[in-house]
């Protein structure tokens, strides 16, 4: 007997139309890992956004030179109903945890507008899935656009393991500090040596906020930072293979958001204080509890020098903080602000704007999480 777990996830976003790469009639090449060794894999695809069908034409993987033609159902072409999800067929490909898989998506008239963003993402005119690509210059359709590198439509690779294996995952609901990824892969890296069947799912979406959405005027209206927290905790969480327990890394926008450049920022109508966040939190460790999983929280790192950061805004911070750290409502806590004391992050530790910590800071933040602790907790 198998079972499939998820081995890598992406968190979806609203496809800002006017100001992102037209992918229809394209072929679009990315690279992801797999987090967890399996027999077999699958990719899984999602709709969130889009209220037409997704079309997809030819989809094709290649891993260690070997490659294949995706099928659902058998067949090569597939679409994807809005708010809903497609498995492709089982593909018989052994995957190790870290191992890398190509994708190649020949798009339909009809593009996602559920956005993933992936690294080493190229698009160009075409179907080039099974052959030809190789040759081809990188070309994007809207070149210079902030949004170049993404891939709509992906939600999830799933890989097939024994009945009794222990694989599972812990998943990282987060915001750009958990997006960029600086802080979890000294995390996932550590977890692997002690615990190479356990998965850490990075579900960080930057600009998102655990209480309300953020549609700002530069996504021309679309969701282009995500739905709040509370809204997508069931699709991008809780609807996952083999999740263990969650580590909850929200905050810092829905403080520092609201009131700062319209082009970026909500109104200031939606200000929160630290007991409207302390009771969005609260449900989410309710809801994750009620399906058995354990809840981490993340402390907020600091972000003075930044445009919003003032006496209230640092004052929201510290308050929820202490109460992350201290009210027991988390069953573990990851005090990623203890890397960096006071009310900023020292230069050097941040990429130039006082929120984003840089690669050396996500390192000092990951060493403040408590590897054993956090792997006893899901035994």
């Amino acid at each position: 007997m198998s079972k499939w777990i998820t081995a890598a996830a992406f968190a979806q976003r609203e496809l800002a139309k006017p100001i992102s790469p037209n992918v229809a009639g394209c072929t679009v090449k990315a690279a992801f890992a797999s987090e967890l060794s399996g027999d077999a894999f699958r990719l899984v695809f999602a709709e969130d956004y889009n209220k037409k069908k997704t079309e997809y034409v030819s989809a094709v993987v290649e891993v260690e030179g070997q490659k294949r033609q995706l099928t659902v159902n058998g067949a090569k072409s597939f679409v994807v109903e809005p708010g809903k999800e497609v498995r492709t067929d089982r593909i018989e490909i052994p995957l190790a945890a870290g191992q890398e898989i190509t994708l190649l998506l020949a798009m339909g008239k009809n593009r996602s507008l559920s956005e993933t963003a992936l690294a080493q993402t190229h698009t160009v005119k075409g179907d080039f899935t099974m052959s030809g690509y190789e040759a081809l210059p990188y070309k994007c359709p809207l070149p210079g656009a902030p949004f170049s590198e993404r891939l709509c439509g992906l939600k999830a690779l799933e890989v097939e393991v024994a009945d009794d294996a222990i694989s599972g995952s812990v998943a990282v609901l987060g915001d750009s500090v958990t997006e960029m990824g600086f802080w979890i892969a000294p995390l996932r890296q550590a977890i692997r040596q002690v615990k190479p069947e356990l998965a850490v799912l990075n579900l960080g979406i930057g600009g998102n906020r655990l209480l309300y959405d953020t549609k700002a005027l530069v996504m021309m209206g679309a969701n282009g930072f995500g739905k709040a927290a509370l809204k997508r905790l069931d699709w991008d969480v809780l609807a996952l293979h083999g999740v263990k327990a969650v580590i909850v890394a929200l905050g810092i926008n829905d403080i520092a958001q609201p009131g700062g450049n319209p082009m970026f920022s909500p109104p200031k109508s939606q200000i929160v204080d630290a007991a409207k966040l302390q009771t969005g939190f609260r449900e989410v460790i309710d809801r994750c509890h009620a399906k058995g999983l354990k809840v981490i929280g993340a402390t907020i790192t600091p972000f003075e020098g930044f445009p919003t950061y003032n006496e209230r805004t640092a004052k929201v911070r510290n308050e929820i903080n202490d109460w992350i750290r201290n009210s027991g409502a988390f069953d573990m806590v990851v005090d990623l602000a203890a890397a960096f004391p006071g009310e900023g992050l020292a230069e050097g530790l941040h990429v130039g704007d006082h929120l984003h910590p840089t690669p050396a800071g996500g390192e000092l933040a990951a060493k403040q999480i408590d590897v054993a602790q956090l792997l006893s907790l899901m035994d």
